[in-house]
């Protein structure tokens, strides 16, 4: 399995990155949005963890180029936010996340079974 793990802060995304290897996850890292988007051809990931607030590309920016592009429309996006604004969750869900994670209620064990759920292709 492969994981994408879009993150402008260095340590939330290497924590990520971290854990999921640990758990023998392939994850790669992106620093923003426009890099997220020039990997995703290099690393065809299973599942992209996108972080919403980002500098030069928010990530609900970076999620209407994913479902906009046949080739990565399918990919599962799980979104990751500080921010838990009800507005903004749904229109993450309306754009076509799979899943929006909050970062103060993060915790490992949840996060590796959405990204195992949701990879696999499994929604339910």
């Amino acid at each position: 399995m492969t994981v994408l793990v879009v993150d402008d802060t260095d340590t939330a995304r290497d924590v990520v990155q971290r854990i999921l290897r640990f758990h023998g996850v392939n994850a790669f890292g992106a620093r923003n949005g426009p890099e997220a988007l020039s990997l995703l051809d290099q690393v065809a990931p299973d599942l992209v963890l996108l972080d919403v607030s980002m500098p030069e590309m928010d990530g609900l920016t970076v999620l209407e180029r994913i479902r906009d592009n046949p080739r990565w429309h399918g990919t599962p996006v799980v979104m990751m936010s500080a921010i838990s604004d009800e507005e903004l969750v749904g229109r993450a869900f309306r754009l076509g996340a799979c899943e929006y994670l909050v970062k103060a209620e993060f915790s490992a064990p949840r996060m590796l079974e959405i990204v195992r759920r949701h990879a696999h292709g499994n929604d339910a």
